[in-house]
């Protein structure tokens, strides 16, 4: 949770929109914003997918994902 928390902040902060707009925009509070980035709670799946398209990122950089060779 720690590394979404992490990652979440800084690419909406590099995107530079607030946690207001985010929040409109993903029809949610903006407490739960907040909580997503003070790493209190995790996003459900499909907040996850907005998110990714509104902050344009993958899933895979805002979990903090690596590929790993097998």
């Amino acid at each position: 949770m720690e590394e979404f928390s992490k990652n979440f902040k800084r690419i909406r902060m590099e995107i530079g929109i607030s946690k207001l707009k985010l929040a409109n925009e993903l029809n949610v509070a903006i407490s739960t914003v907040d909580n997503w980035e003070k790493g209190k709670r995790l996003p459900n799946i499909l907040n996850l997918f907005k998110l990714c398209e509104i902050l344009r990122c993958s899933s895979d950089e805002i979990l903090g994902m690596k590929l790993t060779d097998k």
